[in-house]
């Protein structure tokens, strides 16, 4: 099986995220301002973001089979 994901990704130092979910009347999958806090799911602190980012990620479950022709 080969594993294959695709994703939009809008970054910029002065990106506002609601500015762009605003523009495209979608919701992101990820969304950060520069200077916003970087903690992992697990809780781990990180740097905090020196990039704003506005991101959708596929939705094709990662494990479906393509088939090659």
């Amino acid at each position: 099986m080969v594993s294959t994901k695709a994703s939009f990704r809008i970054m910029g130092k002065d990106l506002d995220p609601s500015e762009i979910t605003n523009l495209l009347h979608m919701h992101p999958d990820q969304s950060h301002r520069c200077g916003d806090p970087h903690i992992s799911k697990s809780g781990r602190r990180y740097a905090d973001y020196t990039e704003g980012l506005w991101a959708l990620d596929s939705s094709v479950d990662e494990t479906h089979a393509i088939d090659h022709r």
